[in-house]
């Protein structure tokens, strides 16, 4: 099913990188991954080593604080009141200006 999806969103990134590539290029932009802890489309156990090379990545870019995993305990495939929130305010504090226009 994931597979399905990159293809969609992106074709022909499959071919040349996978979430351990690609993710580490997100730095040193903001990042928020909100998963179910039990979601059986997305594993957090898929996760681990994209998140290790991207950690890695906002490290060495000296703002490890832009990236984020948020896995709700005991929730699958679904976004949460809980996670939308922290959606939210992810949103808020990396997209609201800080100089007035």
């Amino acid at each position: 099913v994931v597979e399905a999806v990159w293809r969609r969103i992106a074709p022909g990134l499959l071919e040349y990188m996978d979430a351990a590539d690609s993710l580490p290029l997100m730095a040193p932009r903001p990042m928020l991954i909100l998963n179910g802890e039990t979601d059986g489309r997305c594993w957090i156990e898929g996760l681990e080593e994209p998140l290790r090379n991207a950690t890695q990545a906002y490290k060495l870019c000296g703002v490890e604080d832009r990236i984020k995993l948020q896995a709700q305990a005991g929730i699958g495939h679904e976004v949460t009141p809980k996670m939308a929130a922290i959606g939210d305010a992810w949103l808020d504090k990396y997209l609201t200006p800080t100089h007035p226009r």
